[in-house]
């Protein structure tokens, strides 16, 4: 169902030369544009609003806005993106209203160096600890992403794409930096924005016969209204649950080094601030069309897509198959195939950016200028990367634990260093190690069968405690570690 003819599949493999061809040269030439290992990382600081935009729907735009939004929306309704799009388009906006501007105006390259210049050493290497393996695993995902769509569509082992995707990422940003991920991110999230208008337009065109606002309506219509709400029971555990998904989407990215140094490569504060909002608001509008043809394949398709299909993430091949022409199809894949690079890119460099500037920094002597260590860094990044998506099936789990992680210990220090004043190491340390405590405990109690036996029923403390969800704990404990540390400092004499 999801495979091309013979004859598609030669196109399919012609375009995506092609493709990957043109992308190369473009990285190419922005490379041009470095001279020094500030322009390698940061672009000189000087990206405009518009490629701004552009690459931080590049960096957002993964395939679980696509393919796990469709999927959600298939299997859940609406409760099933409140993460994708809903918080994570919000996370972009609350950046740029709250932070982008005072981060820009710090003039660090990462987090880390935020930390580092308010905390000290010892938080800068732990928020560096908790943030490189959380993007292995997220790179490693893209790249299972690509290997996946590639045995699908052309029968190739999964490991194949994994190592080809991976190897067009390291020469994109070897000879470019920041400047080849910019452009090429951009291109490459252009393309696969229009590849999911044209499976909206085919989808609603071919509902509605032949009038796509009528196509619209008439899947909403036969939606159980069940499914058009955000919250499938309105029991206290269920909306705590639904917050803590939506709270660890809204601010667990805002420390992430991917978000961060897209904010700090604007060309000055203002860009910083207008490309987060304005990306933000286009990510959600766009997010809404995998959440329509999850509902339209839920109307249409049931009889068709199985449980292993919804398991495997294929409800939008199947739904695409359906709706689309083959031509359509192949444009739609190449689109899936570009966004899930465009992202694996941005991240890689992120990361590269964090072992280069906090991690190998006293060996980080530059020649004439030339980042021979960040290139160093980068191949680590790969390794690292690789080692994750053959990992297997523990990428995904790695990948939402360490996301929970980032909010849960980072989030609170970040703050105190762009809205505070913070007064020791320990202002950084304490929120860092207490939030990532008190999750880790609740995650295990919650696991640990024998813990339970005996008490969930009898012991009205115990239930709530586990029906607050580990994020909101962490979260809260880690404000609390921050509250107690500000309140026993010695204040200064009147």
């Amino acid at each position: 169902m999801t495979h091309l003819s013979t004859t598609g599949t030669s196109i399919f493999i012609g375009l995506l030369i092609g493709f990957v061809l043109l992308i190369l040269a473009v990285g190419r030439i922005a490379g041009r544009r470095v001279d020094t290992a500030d322009d390698y990382l940061m672009a000189g600081r000087s990206v405009p609003l518009g490629l701004s935009i552009l690459a931080l729907l590049a960096t957002w735009f993964g395939s679980s806005a696509i393919l796990g939004a469709t999927r959600n929306a298939y299997e859940f309704g609406l409760s099933g993106t409140v993460l994708e799009p809903f918080a994570c388009a919000a996370t972009l906006i609350l950046t740029g209203w709250c932070f982008a501007e005072r981060l820009w105006k710090s003039q660090v390259q990462t987090v880390a160096d935020l930390f580092r210049n308010h905390f000290g050493h010892a938080s800068e290497w732990l928020s560096c600890a908790i943030q490189v393996p959380t993007f292995f695993c997220w790179i490693g995902a893209q790249y299972l992403s690509i290997g996946a769509i590639l045995e699908t569509y052309l029968g190739l082992p999964g490991w194949i794409g994994v190592a080809a995707a991976c190897l067009v990422v390291l020469v994109i940003i070897w000879g470019g930096g920041m400047w080849a991920v910019t452009w090429t991110s951009s291109i490459m999230v252009v393309l696969s924005i229009a590849s999911v208008v044209l499976l909206w337009i085919a989808t609603a065109h071919t509902l509605g016969d032949g009038d796509v606002v009528f196509g619209v309506q008439t899947v909403l219509s036969n939606t159980p209204a069940s499914q058009l709400h955000f919250l499938p029971d309105r029991n206290p555990v269920a909306i705590l649950a639904v917050f803590g998904i939506f709270l660890t989407g809204l601010l667990g990215n805002i420390p992430g080094q991917d978000l961060q140094q897209r904010v700090l490569c604007a060309h000055n504060p203002k860009v910083a601030k207008w490309a987060c909002i304005f990306s933000g608001i286009l990510y959600l509008l766009i997010g809404l069309i995998p959440i329509y043809i999850g509902l339209a394949a839920r109307w249409q398709l049931s009889d068709v897509i199985t449980p292993e299909d919804v398991a495997a993430d294929r409800v939008l091949p199947i739904a695409a198959a359906h709706f689309m022409s083959e031509p359509m199809v192949i444009v739609l894949v190449i689109g899936l195939l570009a966004v899930n690079l465009a992202v694996a890119a941005s991240s890689t460099l992120s990361q590269t950016t964090i072992l280069a500037s906090n991690i190998f920094s006293r060996w980080n002597r530059h020649a004439q200028g030339q980042p021979w260590m960040e290139r160093a860094c980068l191949i680590g990044v790969t390794a690292g990367s690789l080692i994750a998506a053959f990992s297997g099936e523990s990428v995904m789990g790695l990948l939402e634990i360490s996301l929970a992680i980032v909010m849960v210990s980072l989030f609170v220090p970040m703050c105190h260093c762009l809205f505070g004043s913070p007064s020791s190491p320990w202002s950084g340390l304490a929120p860092m190690i207490a939030g990532a405590a008190a999750w880790g405990i609740h995650v295990f109690l919650s696991k640990t069968q024998e813990a339970s036996v005996g008490l969930q029923a009898s012991n009205l403390v115990w239930v709530w405690y586990m029906a607050i969800p580990s994020e909101l704990q962490g979260l809260a404990a880690s404000l609390v570690a921050a509250a107690v540390v500000h309140w026993m400092q010695p204040k200064p004499a009147a």
